[in-house]
């Protein structure tokens, strides 16, 4: 193998946001999880209900992220979009100035 193929296999393919909210995901837990070993819960139903609402928060962030990601995908492809109706558009002009110009030029043959 050729070293840009071990490169290649070693690259990461994790973005670094993906990372940094991961950790956030995982720093969260781990202080849901120290909050609920060292208070003192009355009932079982409390710490239950403590652990339930930790999961909610982590469900509402993930929500949050791809509600982003899908957003700015859509985003995307309105702006791929307006540039290809862009490129028709300007194709479609130089067409018709292109025929324009024969039109005339055949006029002035026939002149």
């Amino acid at each position: 193998m050729k070293k840009e193929d071990f490169i290649e296999l070693i690259m990461p393919v994790t973005s670094r946001q993906a990372l940094q909210q991961t950790s956030q995901v995982k720093s969260f837990v781990d202080n849901a999880l120290r909050e609920v070993a060292c208070n003192q819960f009355d009932l079982e139903s409390e710490k239950i209900r403590y652990l339930v609402d930790a999961l909610h928060s982590i469900r509402d962030f993930t929500i949050a992220l791809t509600t982003e990601n899908s957003l700015r995908v859509s985003l995307m492809q309105q702006f791929e979009s307006i540039e290809r109706e862009i490129d028709l558009g300007n194709d479609s002009a130089l067409q018709e100035e292109n025929k324009q110009q024969k039109t005339e030029e055949s006029l002035e043959q026939d002149q």
